[in-house]
């Protein structure tokens, strides 16, 4: 139970960003005198989760500090501070400070994230401590990779009694009237040649039984959670379906369309929306998107992929039974890198000439009156630091004042993209 809940917080930090221009997923940054390797760093002061349904309150992650499958420099810190509860009688604490540092130098890389929470007053006062101090560190160098514990506590009391101030991972105490408490738990660490992660909740409490305090049977506290970790490498895999950026009028965007992707820790996604109806635009049917990274020792993998039915834009102008977009990407420890691209269409046309089904890569076609479209838009690039793939099925570009569609130059409009990336740091 401890691994399980420690790993659903850390699956917590993950962003998947869209942006309007050709996504460059993944780019590797040429830093061969740095130490390779993927740092990873996340950390809160107090989270509250009540069962859903049941008329409690969740709060939180407060206090949050966070770096993802950063790339060089070789220094970076962030840090955050601020109140880790509001005031409460019961459940209230003073001032957190949260940060995470990193230091990748021609030798090693290493990443540390710590939470601070001051005179800390829980429960009514049945748990308190003048400081709690959590602290994970992860290192990677030529000797291996490794992740230590150097979390602690000043002035603890549980119950009203003194506990240590540096308990054994994962001890557990009771709170009568109310539940448990597990302090310093640990998940980890996990240690490979060239992987290692740790994450440390200083205490984690379940509330268990009907209480005096109102609590919500089943409510869980979580105070001052800290993970770091090094991977070898990061992954990235975005897709999505129909996107229209800068259309004018009262609706500038619609989409995207089925949006799925994951996190530069790898995982997979699958999503599939209804059909889309525009008036500016056009319709498309049934959209689906897919994405996925995988990351071993000595390799990273992704691949992303999205497919749109029944496409018919811009008045009849460009319509399709089925336009698919697929990108991959792969890498591993010895240097070698590869890329994919490849766009098709199932009975496609544009100004009522039939496209073809694999149409050459940036296939360039004039929209007389409007701009201009590219069928099969690939950009990418690999090294042996990585690789990443972008996949564009049809990416239209308005130029053309006061035309016929009522489109404001610079509008745009994106179909089927997909994208992915794989790179060491």
């Amino acid at each position: 139970m401890v691994k399980r809940f420690l790993i659903s917080l850390i699956a917590l930090c993950a962003l998947l960003s869209l942006t309007a221009s050709v996504v460059n997923a993944a780019s590797a940054i040429p830093a061969s005198s740095l130490f390779p390797g993927v740092p990873n760093g996340y950390g809160y002061a107090i989270y509250v989760l009540a069962p859903s349904g049941l008329g409690g309150i969740n709060y939180g992650p407060s206090v949050p500090v966070g770096l993802s499958c950063t790339t060089p420099p070789g220094s970076n810190a962030v840090t955050n501070s601020g109140p880790a509860l509001p005031a409460d009688p019961l459940i209230a604490s003073g001032a957190a400070n949260a940060s995470i540092t990193l230091n990748r130098t021609q030798g090693s890389l290493t990443i540390q994230t710590s939470e601070d929470i001051h005179n800390l007053r829980l429960l009514g006062g049945v748990i308190a401590a003048n400081n709690i101090h959590t602290l994970v560190t992860s290192t990677a160098s030529p000797a291996g990779a490794s992740s230590t514990n150097g979390s602690t506590f000043s002035g603890l009391m549980v119950n009203g009694t003194p506990e240590n101030n540096n308990p054994a991972p994962n001890t557990k105490l009771s709170l009568p009237g109310l539940g448990s408490v597990i302090l310093n738990e640990q998940s980890g660490p996990f240690n490979a040649s060239n992987a290692t992660s740790i994450g440390v909740v200083a205490m984690d409490i379940q509330i268990s039984s009907s209480n005096s305090l109102g609590l919500v049977t089943g409510t869980r506290i979580v105070l001052a959670f800290v993970q770091s970790a090094i991977a070898p490498a990061a992954v990235t895999a975005t897709s999505y379906g129909l996107y229209g950026l800068g259309l004018g009028g009262s609706t500038p965007n619609v989409g995207p369309g089925a949006v799925a992707g994951v996190s530069c820790k790898g995982g997979s996604s699958s999503i599939s929306s209804s059909s889309i109806s525009s008036s500016l635009i056009g319709d498309t049917g049934i959209e689906a998107s897919s994405a996925s990274g995988q990351i071993t020792s000595s390799s990273a993998n992704a691949s992303s992929q999205n497919s749109i039915l029944n496409l018919n834009l811009l008045g009849g102008l460009i319509s399709a039974n089925k336009v698919t977009t697929l990108a991959t990407a792969m890498w591993n420890s010895s240097g070698a890198s590869s890329r994919t691209g490849q766009a098709t269409f199932q009975n496609a046309s544009i100004h009522g000439t039939a496209l073809p089904t694999n149409p050459a890569p940036n296939t360039r076609e004039n929209l007389p009156g409007l701009g201009y479209a590219l069928f099969n838009e690939q950009s990418g690039s690999n090294d042996s630091s990585g690789a990443n793939e972008t996949v564009i099925g049809i990416d239209i570009y308005v130029t053309v004042a006061n035309n016929s569609l009522g489109l404001p130059v610079g509008a745009r409009i994106i179909v089927s993209l997909a994208a992915a990336g794989a790179t060491s740091y």
